[in-house]
Formats: structure tokens, C-alpha cells, sequence
């Protein structure tokens, strides 16, 4: 039978390994920002939709969102492939009350970065959600004494 501990230590495998796969997904670069050992302990008493919160919270905090494209070239690039009219990336600076000559081609470039990063982050909120609802169940299966069957091939499954 697994201990409590050897049990939290393969919970955070397996949960380095999920956010890792989200990694293409967006570039906002979860194991970046989060300690996975306390989110897993934060995990015990909260639901899984908690646990989605918990994380963007931190990513929020930690200018996780907060994306840059430097350099002009790279900024113009960005631009030309993902808002050339400027409408998208110029409606992001009015929002955020940005003055007309405070706007350049980086700037526009790394707000519209950053906002398209986020929505495809808010896009695997159901994922996150059900890998945490799983993980749950495993830490309640542990629990009743069922956990030795969960450990076979869990860590592989998000490489």
C-alpha cells in the first residue's frame, strides 16, 4: 500500500505532466507559476472548479497574462498575421485607456498577444477541470483504501 506521501509525490508528477501538455496549447506557461504541491494540499478541500480559480488567480497575480512581443520587427509580424487592419489590437489599448502616444507596434502587438493567450487559456478550463475532478477522485480512492490500482501508467498518459 502507497503512503500519503508517495501518493502526493506521483500527484505532482502527474500534474507537472498536464500542465506541461497544456504548453501547446497556449503560451502561458502554467508550471511556471504554480507550486503544485500546494495547490494538490489546496486540492483536498476544494473542488475541482475551485482549483481552476486557485490557478488563475496565481497566473493573474503573477503577470502570468501579461505577455510581450519586443522588437519591432516582431511586433509588425505579429500584427501582419493576427490583426492587420489594427482594429482588434487598437480596441485592446482604448480599453485599457492607452493614449495615442503611448501606442507603438510592440505595444499593440503584446496586448493582442496577451489577450489571445489568455483566451485560449480560458479555453482549457474544462479540461483543467475534469483533470482536477480525476485527480480528486483518486486522492478519495486513496483515501478508502482503493488507490494501488490507480497508480499504473497515470504519468505517462499526458506525455
Amino acid at each position: 500500500m502507497k503512503t500519503k506521501k508517495e501518493l502526493y509525490t506521483e500527484l505532482e508528477k502527474i500534474t507537472y505532466s498536464f500542465f506541461s501538455s497544456l504548453d501547446s496549447k497556449t503560451d502561458v506557461c502554467i508550471n511556471d507559476y504554480i507550486n503544485i504541491s500546494d495547490l494538490l494540499e489546496n486540492l483536498e478541500n476544494s473542488d475541482a472548479a475551485d482549483m481552476f480559480e486557485i490557478i488563475t488567480d496565481t497566473l493573474q497575480d503573477n503577470g502570468a497574462f501579461n505577455l510581450e512581443i519586443i522588437y519591432y520587427s516582431n511586433a509588425i509580424e505579429y500584427l501582419k498575421e493576427n490583426d492587420p487592419s489594427l482594429r482588434d489590437s487598437l480596441e485592446i489599448a482604448v480599453e485599457y485607456g492607452y493614449s495615442i502616444e503611448k501606442i507603438n507596434s510592440e505595444v499593440l502587438a503584446s496586448l493582442l498577444y496577451s489577450q489571445i493567450e489568455t483566451e485560449k487559456y480560458y479555453n482549457l478550463r474544462c479540461e483543467i477541470i475534469d483533470f482536477f475532478e480525476e485527480l480528486k477522485d483518486d486522492i478519495n480512492a486513496f483515501i478508502d483504501g482503493e488507490i494501488d490500482a490507480f497508480f499504473d501508467g497515470k504519468i505517462d498518459s499526458f506525455s
